[in-house]
């Protein structure tokens, strides 16, 4: 908790058995990264809505989840495939860039809609790819929808 009041616990990076005066919630920062808590705000809606990304079954996750080659060890990238955990989108795409550059990550075909960016994150449609490449900005991460089933908003 207070990950979106980015948070410093005093520097303490192991905080299990530290003191509730380290641990306790910094409520007056929250209107100083109001944008940082709109973009984990975002982050939990998309999560809700899309039961592909809640996929608890070790079965579904070999079904419908492939990591994509992309290359480079500071990039992560999968492919949750085929209306996985009965998902109103056909396919997403997850990709995290921890790179100091830019990434072009080559996705499974073309045509995707953008929901999570550096910027803003959620399950309304933020932008388009018509291409079969993505570029993904350094320390970001991406989430992308297949267009063809993509509805947006809460469903």
């Amino acid at each position: 908790g207070g990950m979106e009041f980015l948070r410093t616990k005093g520097g303490d990076h192991n905080s299990f058995q530290s003191s509730d005066a380290v641990n306790r919630m910094e409520w007056s920062r929250k209107p100083r990264y109001q944008d940082v808590v709109e973009y984990y705000r975002g982050l939990i809606a998309l999560r809700k809505a899309h039961p592909g990304l809640r996929m608890g079954d070790a079965g579904l996750i070999q079904k419908h989840l492939e990591f994509l080659l992309v290359g480079n060890e500071h990039v992560v990238a999968f492919h949750i495939n085929n209306h996985a955990h009965n998902d109103p989108w056909r396919d997403i795409v997850v990709i995290y860039n921890a790179h100091e550059e830019t990434q072009a990550v080559s996705l499974p075909y073309a045509q995707w809609v953008v929901v999570v960016n550096g910027e803003q994150a959620g399950t309304e449609m933020l932008g388009e790819i018509d291409d079969d490449v993505v570029y993904v900005p350094a320390r970001c991460c991406v989430v992308l929808a297949d267009k063809a089933s993509f509805r947006g908003g809460n469903q």
